[in-house]
């Protein structure tokens, strides 16, 4: 029997929804897994929207994140980039690596997901 692990699209629909303001981004956390690869995916996504935010191109990002992204995906990213302040996206990547070492260090008994409610509370004001 072959298994395949692909990400749930939710995952996607939850990163292309975070901008201020937004509801929905916390309509799609609420159907995701607790689990380390939505920290993951969080901190990879506030990464690329900073670095759009400094006006690097796809190909800087892609060399800095070891991941290349397709034009379409790099037009969604700086479109989302362009709707937040380089400070918010900052501060946003900061608490995305805390949240990351508070669960790794076994530092809180929250889940990622109540963190990362908390974090989108924060900067989004929804």
């Amino acid at each position: 029997k072959i298994e395949e692990f692909k990400p749930k699209t939710y995952i996607f629909m939850f990163l292309d929804s975070i901008f201020p303001n937004s509801k929905s981004a916390l309509v799609y956390l609420s159907k995701l897994e607790d689990d380390e690869a939505l920290i993951w995916n969080l901190s990879n996504r506030l990464l690329c929207l900073t670095l759009a935010k400094l006006e690097m191109d796809a190909q800087q990002v892609s060399a800095l994140t070891g991941r290349q992204l397709a034009p379409w995906q790099w037009q969604i990213i700086k479109q989302q980039a362009h709707t937040f302040t380089k400070e918010t996206l900052l501060k946003m990547y900061k608490g995305a690596l805390k949240i990351d070492y508070l669960i790794k260090s076994g530092s809180t008994a929250l889940g990622a997901k109540d963190l990362i409610s908390v974090l989108l509370f924060k900067y989004l004001k929804a």
